[in-house]
């Protein structure tokens, strides 16, 4: 017989966050990251290592929380792959 499914508290605060479009991810973001990525198609990170990895995500280099006014302003946009976004994310957030 299986467990029964269990509270995990750690997955709380993923439930209170906002909703992506109160975070500033609309549909006027949507264009834009969509623009940003058909303009660059790589990983801007792993191209100034030498590799060359398909973008994953568009980033804003300063956040959101941070300089909402730069939302939206394409200088503040950077074509990451995965690794290379969760590495941002992270130093972002304080966890690196």
């Amino acid at each position: 017989m299986a467990e029964p499914k269990r509270f995990r508290p750690d997955h709380l605060p993923r439930a209170k966050r906002a909703s992506a479009a109160k975070r500033g991810y609309d549909r006027a973001w949507a264009r834009l990251s969509k623009r940003k990525k058909e303009a660059d198609p790589l990983c801007e990170d792993c191209l100034d290592e030498g590799k060359v990895t398909p973008v994953y995500e568009v980033d804003h280099i300063i956040p959101i929380d941070e300089a909402p006014e730069l939302r939206l302003v394409w200088r503040n946009l950077r074509s990451l792959c995965r690794s290379h976004h969760k590495r941002k994310t992270d130093r972002d957030k304080g966890k690196a």
